[in-house]
């Protein structure tokens, strides 16, 4: 095989990537030519000239044929950074999103230190990553119906250097305590809005994006039984689909919520629940 420089490939890869139709070809190629080689972006341009090995050509053309069948990028690399956190993640796990880091961020910055922590629906841990290393004094748990997201979340929380209790149990299943916060992004999308959705999100776990009952089953399920799992004065953190707040605050005032308050998100998009 012909000898390539490091330009060769960047020129390749990204004309590769846009003709795939990928929004940020450019982008995702230095993303990928970094990690595979383990250098900075702006390494990349000071090393026009390098020649790549067989093996370093063939993980980057691998990795580039994989963004362009439309995986995502964070599951080719591994790895997303959420906050102050570096996360491990896979296709068992959803990739984080921008939208619970401020729904985190506003917890954070609102709320007084607690004694308690429930993260509902874990994940890659993230929400409970990130809770723990503000509150290191708070005793933080980790819930998830999904033994591999639940490993997944353990190897994440090491890494951070995090002592969270993990709990296999679907929603409140296996809880058998109270807390003072709870804090929950469960599957929140319609199998009707799933079928619409760009193609990256098909690599997705379909089990932790999409809810029966037009997307409103986890929320429900959520507030018919949270109550028993709050201490006094406690509350809920549910973060939201745009369209379904409505729905939370009916859903809230039937089971006898009385303080409820939507925060609205830096795209003014309805996001964030809160219940006491």
């Amino acid at each position: 095989m012909a000898n390539l420089t490091l330009k060769d490939i960047l020129i390749k890869s990204s004309d590769f990537l846009k003709n795939k139709n990928i929004d940020t070809p450019r982008l995702d190629t230095e993303l990928i030519i970094s990690h595979f080689l383990n250098i900075n972006r702006m390494d990349i341009y000071l090393q026009f000239e390098r020649i790549l090995t067989q093996s370093e050509q063939n993980l980057i053309r691998n990795a580039i044929v994989e963004r362009g069948k439309r995986k995502p990028l964070q599951y080719i690399i591994g790895i997303v950074y959420f906050l102050d956190s570096k996360i491990t993640v896979n296709e068992t796990v959803l990739i984080p999103r921008p939208e619970t880091e401020f729904m985190i961020d506003y917890i954070l910055k609102n709320e007084s230190k607690p004694t308690s922590v429930l993260d509902l629906c874990t994940g890659s841990g993230v929400i409970a990553i990130s809770i723990k290393k503000k509150w290191n004094d708070t005793e933080v748990y980790a819930s998830d119906i999904s033994i591999d997201a639940i490993n997944i979340a353990k190897q994440n929380a090491e890494n951070n250097d995090t002592n969270i209790s993990f709990i296999n149990s679907n929603l409140f299943n296996k809880i058998n305590r109270k807390y003072d916060l709870i804090i929950s992004n469960p599957p929140y999308i319609s199998e009707t809005d799933y079928n619409n959705l760009s193609p990256e999100l098909f690599f997705e776990p379909k089990s932790a994006l999409v809810a029966d009952d037009n997307g409103d089953f986890f929320y429900k399920q959520i507030l018919q039984n949270a109550k028993k799992f709050l201490n006094p004065n406690g509350k809920l953190y549910l973060e939201i689909g745009a369209n379904q707040a409505e729905m939370i605050q009916q859903t809230a005032l039937n089971n006898n919520y009385n303080n409820i308050k939507i925060i609205k998100d830096l795209a003014n998009l309805n996001r964030i629940a809160i219940i006491k």
